[in-house]
């Protein structure tokens, strides 16, 4: 009866709250091991893509719950093929990238990133002007791009980086007299704006402070294959579930009217 009036009310706000939940009562039963199925979505531009969230609980010590977390983001993985803006990612004075058209695929324990972009470079007085302010264009060409990604566990999230991305024209013979100049800015830009954003979307696993109690720690995890060439994360961790970290947690849900009071 609690689990059924627990689950719907806690994962409408947080999916966490309901694995978790989900995962106190699991300790309560004495399971060894349970597993659950999630699916939930991400919007990226104006599209609302789903990916599917697989939990396995089990227990580690008799104060702590493992789990272990895998992301299958396939769906997402396609999706955002036609999700990614098209706009200038870059648009300064000097430099405008546009029209990126990226195929990401994992292999193994690492990621493979496979495009191509539009770079243009303009004439410009000096730094910090806007792209109103241009002068003559000096350099337009499509590029190409290979580069080798990863996710990397920091605390409690998983961020993506890029690594070894090499960049070519797309068609040699349309080449400039200095084409290597523009082609070293293109890379050092295009690193510089992937690293800013992938900085500032990692995965997280993000407790609500109703369950601030379960001190998650012990992290490990990063890229995992799906089928062939399928994008997927995993996660793995502990939380405490300790008898006085239980009643903490009840206690918080009960306070925030998720779990009825005690009469």
């Amino acid at each position: 009866m609690m689990f059924a009036m627990m689950w719907p009310r806690c994962l409408g706000g947080n999916v966490i709250c309901g694995l978790m939940t989900v995962g106190l009562l699991g300790t309560a039963a004495q399971a060894d091991q349970v597993s659950y199925r999630l699916t939930e979505t991400i919007q990226v531009q104006d599209t609302q893509l789903p990916y599917t969230v697989d939990l396995d609980l089990s227990d580690e010590t008799p104060s702590r719950l493992g789990f272990d977390v895998v992301l299958d983001l396939r769906q997402l993985q396609q999706g955002a093929r036609s999700a990614f803006p098209q706009e200038p990612f870059i648009d300064t004075c000097n430099a405008r990238l546009s029209n990126p058209k990226l195929l990401v695929s994992a292999k193994g324990d690492s990621l493979s990133v496979e495009g191509q972009f539009h770079a243009e470079f303009y004439a410009c007085d000096r730094d910090k002007l806007r792209p109103i302010d241009r002068g003559e264009q000096v350099f337009s060409e499509v590029i190409s791009l290979t580069a080798a990604a990863s996710l990397n566990v920091r605390g409690q999230c998983l961020y993506f980086g890029v690594e070894d991305l090499a960049l070519a024209l797309k068609d040699p013979a349309d080449g400039v007299a200095d084409q290597r100049e523009f082609m070293t800015k293109a890379q050092d830009l295009f690193i510089e704006t992937s690293d800013a954003f992938l900085e500032q979307h990692p995965i997280c696993l993000t407790l609500p402070p109703e369950l601030a109690s379960l001190t998650p720690q012990n992290f490990t995890g990063g890229t995992r294959e799906m089928g062939d060439g399928g994008v997927g994360a995993q996660l793995k961790g502990s939380v405490d579930v300790s008898a006085a970290t239980i009643l903490d947690v009840l206690n918080a849900l009960q306070a925030k009217g998720v779990i009825p009071r005690r009469m």
